[in-house]
């Protein structure tokens, strides 16, 4: 048991009040639903049942919000849609617009996973409108984030520009500096799918500082290989190796073998290139 379960667990038995206890137990699902899915999964279930028998309707909806999203991340697709929906329904009956939002963002999350672009788009929209209508920047940026993906996967490269270029500037007013890193990248990305690689570069590298300023071993890593990339198709074998070895020092240091050896492959060929041009 993790300590923050234990932590949960000493808190509730000083708790009477099962309003409260919901609350408690749904807050800890929804911090942990990223790095404990399993656990907000569980947790998430706890109040639901705790919150229908008590006839707590927000805190059910709550609960069903969070065991939609943690439904989300494990691809069952299907029940996620079926507690979301719910969740969304009741949240609308109580004007709460903070967790239409977010549950909004999950439903597009889901249909997009499920190739139905469209709902995607609509969902990502109604999220966009209602960030606007409170005045949520942080929820607006994600909102514009998520629809320019959508774009861009249906290949509407200039539309997806657009919307990833306004949630850059928000992110960058707001200083989320986690978001304006995702950002950059989308940007590079497809700078990259319109053929223009000297953008491209730019904004992976502009990723690249703000990811290693951050900490971001992960990330980092990812900008190092799309930079060697960029370089290896420009015929540039040996930045692109330099680049490709920084990235699978990372890859080791983090201990993904997976990308470790995909890394290693890619140092190689850049270096069978070189022999082969006489450069090495």
């Amino acid at each position: 048991m993790s300590a923050r379960l234990r932590g949960l667990e000493a808190m509730l038995r000083s708790m009477s009040d099962v309003q409260a206890r919901v609350d408690l137990i749904n807050q800890t699902a929804w911090d942990l639903r990223h790095t404990e899915t399993e656990n907000a999964l569980m947790l998430s279930e706890d109040a639901e049942a705790l919150a229908q028998g008590a006839g707590y309707t927000r805190g059910l909806a709550e609960a069903l919000k969070i065991r939609g999203y943690c439904k989300w991340r494990k691809h069952d697709y299907n029940a996620a849609l079926h507690d979301c929906d719910k969740a969304l329904k009741i949240f609308q009956d109580l004007d709460d617009k903070v967790n239409q939002i977010a549950t909004l963002t999950t439903l597009g999350n889901i249909y997009y996973k499920i190739g139905d672009t469209q709902r995607a788009l609509q969902n990502y929209q109604k999220s966009l409108e209602l960030s606007r209508a409170i005045g949520s920047s942080k929820s607006e940026a994600t909102a514009l984030n998520n629809i320019g993906g959508i774009y861009a996967s249906v290949g509407e490269y200039r539309q997806a520009l657009e919307y990833h270029q306004n949630s850059l500037r928000i992110r960058v007013a707001i200083r989320d500096r986690v978001g304006e890193a995702n950002s950059l990248n989308h940007l590079a990305i497809i700078y990259g799918q319109l053929g223009d690689h000297k953008q491209s570069l730019s904004y992976h590298e502009r990723s690249l500082k703000l990811r290693t300023v951050l900490g971001d071993k992960k990330g980092e890593a990812m900008s190092l290989q799309s930079i060697a990339s960029i370089y290896y198709n420009a015929g540039n074998s040996e930045k692109a190796l330099e680049y490709y070895e920084r990235a699978l020092k990372i890859k080791k240091e983090l201990g993904d073998h997976q990308g470790e050896a995909i890394y290693s492959i890619a140092s190689a060929q850049c270096m069978h290139r070189l022999v082969s041009m006489n450069k090495l």
